[in-house]
């Protein structure tokens, strides 16, 4: 038992040691796009927009000042993670990735650090450990335009906008990890971005608020299209370092990938604790080129919101995406975009594609159809359900996952033999 445990502590620091690798890589390279004048003047952009979707940082700050902004955002979290002494698990591996992803389009420490402390006052008030709804209130964090939007859109003094934003963020801290826990049951699992359909409905409810007190939403549709090449890169040295890492846990074997992706995906499958770090590790890397290439295809533009998409599936493929089940979706939101009016290379339709792999648990569960026409109705969905929270949940995705899925699940149901209410 003592050696078990040595060994998953020496695991649990290596790990953490190469996870911190990737934020450093980032702002290296930042720093290698822009001078220091330029670089804090970025950063100062990126703190005062609105973060409201779609705001991509490249655009906002630079691509210098968006690499740096991500690096940081992932380093504290990274310490945050550390010092609570938790362990690596598929959680939090998509914890790490989708909020790196985000520090491209929306999250930066400034708006971060109120959820966080209301997280915290949480615990206290229930006196359980901190470390037991961490990483539920860093994924909570895709509500943290609201923060930015009141602290410096809302036309508010500077001195009312701040403290209005903070309590805000803080209040919405406190809330979201048992109300994410509740809102479980309504869609049963089959939507693995469960905190993007519990931010998607607080925010609707806030964006009412704003409304009625006069609290104007502007939305953004910022999107850049000069660093494509560069981001593919990224993307590239971390899905090799994934597979890098991958095979040499697994004996530089592919074995246990197999069994991996005959797993439906359902909330809570943690590949980690089922199939081990190896396989894990090497799903995440396949998943991160599968989510490439659809881009390619789509003939879609590496920037902000589409590193955030691709992240965002590297980081989930460790908690329940793999190939088998993701591209089902996939192909229904391409589907849907081509029989539609929109252009599928659009960044909307590309992301939609990436993000819209929440579904991927119905084409495990339901089959390959299913899953085929949940990517379908995803896409219709997500497209107009924005208008709702005025932009302020950056896990749009999430939210139109939670009710198709809700939707969806018992309809599939119904066409089952045998089952009845």
């Amino acid at each position: 038992m003592r050696n078990s445990r040595l060994i998953m502590e020496r695991d649990r620091i290596k790990i953490l040691r190469l996870m911190a690798f990737l934020p450093l890589l980032l702002m290296i390279v930042g720093l290698g796009q822009t001078s220091v004048g330029g670089l804090l003047e970025g950063l100062k952009k990126i703190v005062f927009t609105s973060d409201l979707l779609l705001t991509d940082y490249i655009v906002v700050g630079g691509i210098g000042a968006t690499l740096v902004n991500a690096g940081l955002v992932s380093t504290f979290n990274l310490w945050i993670i550390s010092r609570q002494n938790i362990q690596i698990n598929g959680s939090l591996l998509a914890t790490f990735f989708t909020v790196m992803g985000f520090c491209f389009m929306g999250i930066n420490l400034f708006n971060i650090l109120p959820l966080y402390l209301g997280a915290y006052i949480y615990t206290r008030y229930q006196e359980i450990p901190f470390k037991n709804v961490i990483l539920m209130s860093m994924l909570g964090t895709g509500i943290s335009p609201v923060v930015s939007q009141l602290a410096f859109n809302s036309g508010l003094t500077f001195t009312q906008g701040l403290s209005i934003g903070i309590m805000a963020g803080i209040l919405i801290g406190f809330i979201m990890p048992p109300l994410s826990a509740y809102l479980l049951r309504v869609h049963a699992g089959y939507n693995i971005y469960n905190i993007g359909f519990t931010a998607g409905l607080v925010g609707t409810i806030l964006v009412g608020f704003m409304n009625a007190y006069g609290i104007e939403m502007v939305p953004a549709s910022l999107a850049s299209n000069g660093y494509s090449g560069e981001l593919m890169l990224i993307c590239l040295v971390v899905c090799l370092g994934l597979l890098y890492l991958g095979l040499s846990y697994n004996d530089w074997k592919i074995d246990g990938i197999r069994n991996l992706t005959k797993r439906s995906g359902r909330l809570v499958t943690d590949f980690t604790q089922l199939d081990g770090y190896g396989p894990t590790f090497i799903n995440m890397s396949i998943m991160g080129v599968l989510s490439m290439l659809v881009v390619l295809i789509m003939d879609g533009t590496f920037n902000g919101p589409v590193m955030a998409g691709v992240f965002t599936v590297i980081g989930f493929s460790a908690f329940g995406k793999h190939p088998m089940n993701a591209l089902p979706i996939m192909l229904g939101v391409y589907l849907a975009a081509a029989t539609s009016i929109w252009e599928i290379s659009s960044t909307a339709i590309v992301i939609s594609a990436l993000f819209g792999t929440t579904l991927a648990p119905i084409a495990g569960s339901y089959g390959m159809l299913a899953g085929v026409v949940a990517g379908f109705i995803h896409l219709l969905v997500v497209m107009n359900i924005g208008a709702l929270h005025g932009g302020i949940n950056l896990f749009n995705n999430g939210f139109s996952g939670g009710l198709v899925a809700a939707v969806l699940i018992p309809i599939f149901d119904a066409f089952k033999k045998g089952e009845s209410l």
